[in-house]
């Protein structure tokens, strides 16, 4: 039998962390448990730690995981009940030192209080980390001011596998309503909803001002608005900034046009636009496709259209081998469908 795969489940590479409270986008003092790891240099330890609370902090908390983190470390999380860890310190999870771990989230919601939606999920500053997370739902995130990205902003190198990223934000002026990353970033299998920057602001889901791979990635209304309940003009919901790089894998599936959007002509209220479209700020592969129809059964879970969203051929060998929920593509018609969630 062939495998197939749904919508997009986190994947996270191996980073240094520590805690770090954020006022807006700003990086404040480091605090929290564990404070600042040194990881040194020498070979890691290989080891597999466990997270079983859903708590901010505190024992078998992954802040505490984090902060203990050696270099080679695998970090998996095995919450009861919703999976939710709700970052009520408003510390944001930093990574500042030149270790690689993974992380295994397992359908984990990693979320600020909506109310407050006070500062990012995730930082990586040390342009030598090097990180793997899977099964992740970023939720919630947001950046006020200063460089871009909501959920994640990233100067290492991070690989995102079958995660989903949702209603997160940026106020900033440099894009990434989900994502901003100046250093490597794999993105393959995830599902971008809802995420939201400024009017006019580009990369309303990913602003890349490094390296982007891109594949099997499902991006849908990320030009809506909730204050307003409507769709509100944006330019490119993946952006790559003038000297990044950007490959195309392929597979991925979003509700906008193929293309770039370019800024035209500035008059004294604002700009004109070569056009009024949103588009998807990537020129199509044959493989990509646009959608008009809501691709999930169901939105809060994100459960697959799979009628609708199609498949993928077996013989694509980057598809991630786990969904969002840790568990194996079903096994169906020799095909895998892009996403994170699978029936």
């Amino acid at each position: 039998m062939k495998i197939k795969a749904l919508l997009p489940v986190p994947v996270l590479f191996a980073f240094s962390f520590a805690a770090l409270s954020l006022a807006g986008c700003d990086n404040g003092a480091t605090g929290g448990d564990g404070g600042v790891i040194d990881g040194g240099g020498g070979n890691g330890t290989g080891r597999t730690v466990t997270v079983t609370s859903k708590a901010d902090s505190g024992p078998g908390s992954l802040r505490q995981a984090l902060a203990n983190s050696k270099n080679g470390d695998t970090i998996t999380l095995n919450l009861d009940g919703d999976k939710t860890i709700n970052l009520t310190s408003s510390f944001t999870l930093y990574i500042d030192r030149a270790i690689s771990i993974t992380i295994e989230g397992n359908g984990t919601v990693l979320e600020h209080v909506r109310e407050g939606w006070v500062s990012r999920l995730l930082v990586i500053t040390n342009p030598d980390a090097s990180a793997t997370i899977r099964g992740f739902h970023f939720r919630y995130g947001r950046c006020t001011s200063g460089a871009g990205g909501g959920a994640i902003q990233n100067s290492g190198s991070l690989i995102l596998e079958s995660c989903i990223f949702s209603n997160n934000r940026n106020g900033g002026s440099q894009g990434g309503g989900a994502i901003y990353s100046d250093g490597t970033l794999s993105v393959t299998s995830c599902t971008f909803y809802r995420n939201e920057t400024p009017t006019n602001i580009r990369g309303v889901a990913i602003h890349n001002a490094g390296t982007l791979n891109l594949g099997a990635s499902l991006f849908w209304e990320n030009n809506y608005n909730e204050t307003t309940s409507s769709i509100i003009l944006y330019l490119d919901i993946v952006h790559n900034a003038a000297g990044s790089t950007f490959t195309n894998r392929g597979y991925n599936i979003t509700d906008q046009v193929s293309g770039i959007s370019s800024i035209g002509t500035i008059y004294s209220g604002g700009y004109t636009y070569d056009d009024y479209v949103t588009r998807s700020g990537w020129v199509f592969a044959s493989s990509d496709r646009r959608i008009t129809a809501n691709p999930f059964t169901d939105s809060l879970t994100f459960t697959p259209n799979e009628t609708l969203l199609g498949w993928i051929p077996e013989s694509v060998s980057w598809i991630p081998e786990k969904d969002f929920y840790g568990n194996p593509w079903n096994y169906i018609d020799g095909y895998t469908q892009a996403g994170a969630v699978s029936q």
